[in-house]
């Protein structure tokens, strides 16, 4: 046989490369070439005159296309090599393991991809069935966390109703005002928390929602039956001018805007009278924004002063005194009168009492 030049080589080695589908059936090819033809010359030094044509060829001319068209043919059949085959053996577990780690979409696009442009339909048909069993474990698995979270969801709002109502709160703000603590959460999260639970029950379990909706209803009746004594002394001291907003407090331990919904409903309902309500009214007005004035005055309509004439141990003992009955800020002032004069002595001799819900 004729002995073959180097360029005469390189025809033929090029046209084998253009044919095939795979590095490996490259490979196997130029073996059976150089058998065929009976060459002196090793696949290596073929691979050489291949490497050497295609770093020569010029972008936008049709060789150049021709040999980034092989070697992107090549690429995917490498892709479905380490792949695939990879995948075939692996267990649901190590399965969804390899999903997590290298991500659904990315897996999709490579296969298929793989079974668009592969030739051989047993290697497609194998890859489509891959594919198929990818995606219905990813959907499982979707199905079973979105499953879980919404389990934990609605566990999560249960737990809050369910100790709103076995503590006796019947009003959101203040119940999320007061259990942040014992849930673990800032006021922002505690308001999330609250406000998720809510749109969950009410929404997909309503039926639950209104259970709960009755259960704080009867929980008003409750705590009014609790203090129906302060209820009433607070009306009658309200009316003879001896009682104020931190006798409020200290006696509800609640805040003014959850009291104020909670008579209004015991009106309608009947239990407090409409002649209390207005007295009431006309008590809670007297406290509000408008008349600020009403914060930082005595009873005589003169105003407190209490910067720099305060020690630092009293300022201390009252702002205690405040937190424990949930006495905002504002009403500092009228807080210290009151001490003052000797009308908290009670809550001061001793350590002040812990409330808890």
């Amino acid at each position: 046989m004729e002995k073959k030049t180097d360029k005469e080589l390189l025809q033929d080695i090029v046209a084998i490369y253009f044919k095939s589908r795979s590095t490996i059936e490259l490979d196997k090819t130029l073996k059976e070439y150089i058998k065929n033809n009976k060459l002196t010359k090793t696949k290596t030094y073929l691979r050489k005159l291949l490497d050497e044509y295609k770093k020569k060829s010029l972008k936008g001319t049709l060789e150049y296309e021709m040999i980034r068209n092989t070697q992107e043919i090549h690429k995917i059949e490498s892709s479905y090599k380490t792949m695939v085959e990879k995948l075939i053996p692996m267990s649901d577990e190590e399965l969804l393991k390899y999903i997590n780690e290298n991500g659904i979409n990315r897996i999709r696009v490579k296969l298929e991809k793989y079974i668009k442009n592969v030739k051989e339909e047993n290697k497609a048909e194998l890859a489509r069935q891959t594919l198929e069993r990818i995606n219905s474990l990813y959907e499982s698995k979707k199905v079973s966390s979105q499953s879980k979270y919404e389990e934990q969801k609605y566990n999560d709002a249960i737990s809050v109703f369910e100790t709103m109502v076995k503590r006796g709160f019947f009003n959101y703000t203040d119940f999320k005002t007061k259990m942040n603590k014992y849930f673990g959460c800032d006021s922002v999260e505690m308001d999330k928390l609250l406000t998720n639970s809510r749109t969950l029950l009410r929404t997909k379990y309503p039926e639950k929602f209104q259970e709960y909706k009755n259960k704080m209803e009867r929980n008003k009746i409750r705590f009014y039956m609790m203090h129906e004594q302060q209820f009433k002394n607070m009306i009658i001291g309200i009316r003879h001018e001896q009682y104020d907003i931190v006798d409020f407090y200290i006696n509800f331990n609640l805040s003014s805007k959850a009291f104020e919904s909670l008579y209004y409903d015991l009106t309608e309902k009947n239990i407090i009278a409409p002649d209390d309500k207005i007295t009431l009214n006309k008590f809670f007005e007297k406290y509000n924004e408008r008349m600020r004035e009403a914060y930082y005055t005595d009873n005589h309509g003169k105003p407190i002063e209490c910067n720099g004439q305060i020690s630092q141990e009293d300022e201390e003992k009252i702002k205690e005194f405040m937190e424990q009955y949930g006495i905002p800020e504002k009403y500092f002032k009228l807080c210290y009168s009151k001490y003052k004069k000797g009308e908290l002595k009670n809550y001061f001799g001793i350590q002040l009492k812990k409330i808890s819900y």
